[in-house]
């Protein structure tokens, strides 16, 4: 393995790992209202989504054939598709229990 994979796996363990999930705790244990831990679950699970398309070189692919003037229409949806993937694995690993984490749940598949 090379230095950059060795610190890219070390990344992304600590990104998506305790880091993300310690932050999760805290953000459970507050007394804030139910919204604001909506707003803060949904920030932290794109921010981990986006972390990992990161970490795995898609967001740096990205960016380099976007310079280039290369980038196609299904290069684009096919990051935000990992991206998006990526935030729904996390937030319903970590926010299931949670009240208004089922109402919007049931909302969304009225």
């Amino acid at each position: 393995m090379q230095l950059v994979q060795i610190l890219t796996l070390i990344a992304t363990v600590i990104t998506a790992g305790w880091l993300a999930a310690f932050l999760t705790q805290l953000i459970k244990r507050e007394a804030w209202s139910s919204w604001v831990k909506l707003v803060l679950a949904v920030v932290l699970a794109a921010l981990v989504g986006l972390a990992t398309a990161w970490l795995s070189g898609d967001v740096t692919r990205f960016v380099t054939l976007w310079k280039a003037g290369t980038i196609t229409a299904d290069q684009v949806i096919t990051l935000g598709v990992l991206i998006f993937t990526a935030a729904q694995v996390w937030y319903h690993k970590f926010w299931p229990a949670q009240g208004w984490a089922q109402t919007l749940g049931a909302v969304g598949s009225k």
